[in-house]
């Protein structure tokens, strides 16, 4: 409960802290590039043998498709936002921090892991989006 409303006032002073001028067209792009990493972790990660991925059978396709989504997904946003774009960079380090933790400290992938990772990648960008 206490890292809940931590998180909660985390996102809450750095959305406050963004400037008026600031563009937030970043911001459709933040859940789609997040929600890209969470389903390549489950995909390509090994699962714990007690996670409801353990007995999932993943196809090799699904790899090459959500790689290239997520490829799209940075490539229009550099173009549509610019250098506000970059907050996407943090997306995908705070994904990376949070799998690594996870994983490490859980010896596989499970679906608590991916929404850990995908809630502290959208704080990262929330952050990164208040320093521009």
């Amino acid at each position: 409960v206490i890292g809940l409303a931590l998180l909660v006032l985390a996102q809450f002073v750095f959305f406050a802290s963004v400037g008026s001028e600031t563009p937030l067209w970043v911001l459709v792009f933040v859940p789609a590039v997040s929600r890209c990493c969470s389903a390549l972790a489950v995909t390509i990660l090994p699962a714990m043998s007690t996670s409801q991925y353990a007995e999932q059978k993943k196809p090799r396709g699904h790899v090459a498709v959500l790689t290239a989504m997520l490829l799209i997904f940075l490539t229009m946003a550099g173009f549509l936002c610019g250098k506000y774009a970059a907050v996407l960079i943090a997306v995908l380090a705070g994904y990376g921090l949070t799998l690594r933790r996870g994983y490490r400290s859980l010896g596989g992938m499970n679906g608590d892991i991916a929404g850990a990772a995908l809630t502290m990648a959208e704080l990262f960008a929330a952050g990164a989006l208040m320093l521009f």
